[in-house]
């Protein structure tokens, strides 16, 4: 190339410098040419460093010519030498306010040091100063995004959608945005364009599945996973996705077959073994669950949860010591999990395991482990608070209950659950006006609930007040679920109150056919069979009860007093 020739290229680029008519001339238009063609091959080569100080002779020489400026700011910019970019950003704008590349750089800068209003008034500037462009308005829609404007983020992006509508990761945004701000029909509408445009983009794809199945449209978003879970590279998450909503439809052998074909063409994760083994498990394909948790099992012999998942393999399989020996290694596996404590516990109780045989603990090793789990139990721990405090109820420790569904509730005070344990834990503590407060808040939320109903008709009932409608709310949660035990026990106590022992009599019995061994019922029914003078059935109705109970001094004396009369 001539020297002449190389001389008009390089004219060319600098767009011969371009220098408005009141600034003052080059102090050396050679020297800029020549700096600037070497800092331009140097920056293409990704020498920045290099470049650098070419442009700064380049800059100095040509008299502050913008198209070395926005060479030099974008090198100083890749530098991350933000003071120096906004210098010669300032310089140009000084110079020329309407230079649209510079108010977007300069944006850029502001978004890096993190003062993003800043950045969101230089792109506004740069957008005033030309045609629309697709880069500002996508850039403007996050700055807006990320200062918590949905409304202008909205408006930015919609108006980079009327430029060019393949854009698909605008469209996720913009379809997530209109989901926070409940339009469900824009939302969906926006995610369908994105995964449109292209469908390999699965992130609009799971997030459509999750808004269908938020609107009860769990087929649907089955459909949509099934149509990308069986590529390559396919993340964990959709994987699970797919897996959970098949067992929510109650379809376990799909999700197997999805997790089983996803093992043979890739390692599968941690996570997706797990759900593996807990779906073999529960599709009672136990072999199947106890082959993959303990090989998991040998790969993390320390972890605590593998402990219990096998614990309850075992103990569902009738082998109650196995158990035992999961449940306390666990316990060994990390001292400091409560749940292990109170997995051995759960385990020891008829009371809450359907296990053909529980497991057994030496006397006053039950109450050791639910002391044990409640000193490890955070105190914001919603989950922990409230499995602890049935597991203290269960031993009889009805204060301490309370102590943990008072926190509870404190936590999540809308949990009816937590609430309702609370209600119950005051019922046996005595503290019934505490108990029918905690009842009739949460009536004001669920009126019509047949648990609610039923408690607060036998709260009545046990104070002795408005016996009228006590017997009105306990027969409306019959209404709803007539044979169930539990509340025909309410009836029945109700129409002891009232005297009318003949019809609680009937109704006890009916309860005790319901709920065989509950002890509360049967005592029930033994005070109205004593109160008919029924001296011998009332007799047989307390031993019952009393050997369910374990023995109670209660229960005993009734007994002694019975067999006065």
């Amino acid at each position: 190339m001539t020297r002449l020739v190389r001389h008009a290229v390089l004219g060319a680029l600098l767009g011969a410098f371009a220098v408005p008519a009141t600034a003052r001339p080059p102090v050396d238009r050679a020297l800029a040419m020549r700096a600037f063609a070497v800092g331009v091959h140097r920056m293409g080569a990704g020498d920045y460093r290099g470049a650098v100080g070419d442009l700064e002779r380049a800059w100095e020489a040509s008299g502050n010519d913008p198209v070395v400026g926005m060479a030099l700011a974008r090198c100083y910019y890749t530098l991350r030498r933000m003071t120096r970019c906004e210098l010669v950003l300032d310089a140009m704008l000084d110079a020329d306010a309407n230079r649209r590349p510079a108010w977007t750089l300069k944006a850029r800068v502001r978004y890096v040091l993190r003062d993003r209003r800043g950045a969101a008034v230089c792109l506004e500037r740069a957008r005033a100063c030309g045609p629309p462009s697709v880069e500002i308005e996508r850039l403007l829609g996050n700055v807006w995004y990320e200062l918590g404007d949905v409304d202008r983020a909205l408006d930015a992006y919609r108006r980079c959608l009327e430029i060019d509508p393949a854009l698909p990761w605008v469209q996720l945004r913009t379809g997530r945005l209109l989901l926070e701000r409940g339009d469900l029909e824009g939302a969906e509408a926006a995610l369908r364009a994105a995964w449109r445009v292209d469908d390999a983009f699965t992130e609009p794809a799971v997030d459509l599945a999750d808004l269908l199945v938020q609107q009860g449209r769990r087929d649907e978003a089955i459909e949509v996973l099934e149509r990308i879970v069986d590529r390559d590279g396919i993340d964990e998450r959709l994987v699970l996705n797919l897996a959970g909503l098949y067992r929510d439809a109650g379809r376990r052998d799909d999700a197997i077959a999805l997790l089983e074909a996803r093992r043979r063409r890739h390692r599968p994760t941690w996570e997706e073994r797990l759900t593996l083994g807990r779906l073999y498990w529960d599709s009672r394909r136990v072999d199947d669950a106890r082959r993959v948790f303990e090989a998991m099992a040998r790969e993390r012999p320390d972890s605590p949860e593998l402990a219990r998942i096998l614990g309850e393999i075992a103990l569902q399989s009738g082998r109650p010591d196995a158990a035992r020996r999961h449940y306390e290694r666990a316990i060994e596996a990390d001292p400091t999990d409560y749940r292990s404590y109170l997995a051995l516990f759960f385990a020891s109780s008829r009371r809450f395991t359907s296990a053909p045989e529980t497991v057994t603990l030496p006397e006053g090793r039950a109450a050791e482990l639910v002391a044990r789990a409640a000193e490890r139990v955070d105190g914001t721990d919603f989950e922990g608070l409230v499995l602890t405090g049935v597991a203290w109820m269960a031993v009889d420790s009805v204060a301490r209950a309370a102590e943990q569904f008072e926190q509870a509730s404190a936590l999540r005070p809308d949990d009816r659950d937590a609430r309702l344990n609370l209600a119950g834990a005051y019922q046996r503590l005595g503290r019934l006006d505490a108990a029918l407060a905690v009842v009739r808040d949460l009536r004001t939320r669920w009126p019509d609930d047949p648990t609610l109903l039923n408690f607060h008709g036998y709260l009545l009932a046990e104070l002795g007040r408005d016996l009228g409608r006590a017997e009105r709310l306990v027969r409306r949660a019959l209404e709803a679920e007539p044979d169930n035990g539990y509340f025909l026990d309410s009836l029945g106590w109700v129409y002891f109150r009232m005297g009318d022992y003949p019809r609680a009599v009937s109704t006890l019995g009916r309860a005790s056919d319901r709920v065989p061994d509950d002890p509360e019922i049967l005592e029930h029914l033994g005070d109205a069979l004593r109160a008919m003078k029924r001296f011998r059935d009332a007799r047989a109705a307390y031993e019952r009860s009393n050997r369910l109970r374990g023995g109670s001094d209660a229960i005993l004396e009734k007994i002694r007093s019975t067999d006065r009369r």
